[in-house]
């Protein structure tokens, strides 16, 4: 649907007064508060990384061997209140950024009522505040994500090269679309940019494998075996509690705290794998028919890989918000599209009920005896 007026309209001075507001009150909160949060938790991976080549060292470690060497080499250059400073401040330009160019191109495509509902939306979105206040790099791997995705739908040339390499980056710094290059794959048209994908992640992760066995001074550590064995174990129930943690919004997790118990977590485990896949394969299904390098296979991928996961905290739902804008901008505004718009509103109120570490909607559940206990101090 396309609007008659891409110009703003005198109207309009009034929402945009109020988004500068409470844009400019979640900034503020973003910048004053104190913490280096998950950027102190990678800064001390970074910092073992460089001393043994072991992150996994750290406890509270769950990341890529990637983000271990970024930040390994960050530990040489600044402390870590400088690199949560610095971070605090270009997770800020990249949300700024990100709003600023999607909701650019949605301008002629929406009606301004439609425009503002979805920019306000956007805006004051829990997951999308909470990632901004955790210092997380959910921001940095959306980004890096649908930056990469525009340049493999623009078909340029070296287009789909260019968009691979930026998705591999988005994946070996935090795999969350992991995937987004499996789905390109599926696509004969996106094949080859699904291909490029797969050989960055392989050669991002190559590099930083050889730049952890050199500070460990060993070669058994060019394998990325004990990353995975690292996370795996780090995901058990019995390890550090985080897999049935309240704030962890993996299906798993959901089933653990559900159950009441986390004696049968294999069974529990396949049950949810078995469901995620089939949900999964439904999905597909339904976009057999969408256009090559439609943003539905971007927010299909977008949906379903934290579901795969064992952990995902409360800000992994900022990958929903492709999914949610994509049928705010395509349902039609008549009846027919009322269980889509009943989903969306259903699915968004249900996301801004935890907006960590400000402050929640929802109080964690009191711990019942015999029951799974949160964690003391989640990594995340």
């Amino acid at each position: 649907m396309e609007s008659t007026a891409g110009s703003f309209r005198r109207w309009e001075i009034a929402p945009a007064l109020l988004l500068a507001l409470l844009a400019g009150a979640s900034i503020l909160y973003a910048a004053s508060r104190p913490g280096n949060y998950d950027v102190g938790l990678a800064y001390s991976g970074g910092a073992e990384a460089f001393r043994s080549g072991h992150p996994e060292a750290v406890f509270t470690w769950v990341s890529t061997p990637f983000l271990a060497m970024l930040m390994a080499i960050l530990t040489r250059v600044a402390s870590a209140d400088q690199a949560a400073t610095a971070y605090n401040l270009f997770n800020l330009a990249l949300a700024a950024g990100l709003i600023a160019s999607v909701w650019a191109r949605l301008r002629r495509r929406l009606e301004p009522i439609a425009w503002w509902a979805t920019l306000f939306a956007a805006a004051v979105f829990a997951p999308f505040s909470s990632s901004l206040w955790w210092k997380q790099f959910n921001l940095l791997a959306l980004v890096l994500v649908v930056a990469g995705y525009v340049l493999i739908r623009s078909q340029r040339p070296r287009g789909d090269l260019a968009g691979a390499t930026l998705i591999a980056l988005s994946i070996s710094i935090k795999p969350v679309v992991f995937l987004l290059p499996l789905l390109l794959l599926l696509r004969r048209d996106t094949r080859r940019a699904g291909l490029y994908s797969l050989g960055w992640i392989a050669g991002f992760q190559g590099v930083a494998q050889v730049f952890l066995a050199d500070r460990a001074g060993d070669l058994a550590t060019l394998s990325p075996l004990p990353a995975l064995a690292n996370f795996s174990a780090k995901s058990l129930p019995q390890t550090n509690g985080w897999a049935c943690a309240h704030e962890n919004f993996s299906p798993t997790s959901t089933l653990c705290r559900l159950v009441g118990s986390a004696a049968d977590w294999n069974l529990q485990r396949a049950a949810v794998f078995a469901i995620v896949l089939l949900f999964a394969i439904l999905l597909l299904r339904v976009l057999a028919s969408a256009p090559d390098r439609s943003w539905d296979l971007f927010a299909a991928a977008c949906l379903l890989s934290p579901l795969f996961s064992p952990i995902a905290w409360s800000h992994y739902q900022l990958f929903l918000a492709p999914m949610m804008l994509l049928l705010a901008v395509r349902l039609p505004r008549d009846r027919s599209a009322l269980p889509g718009w009943g989903l969306l509103a259903v699915c968004y109120p249900l996301a801004e009920l935890i907006c960590a570490p400000g402050g929640t909607l929802a109080p964690p559940p009191r711990a019942r005896r015999g029951s799974v206990r949160p964690p003391p101090t989640p990594s995340r």
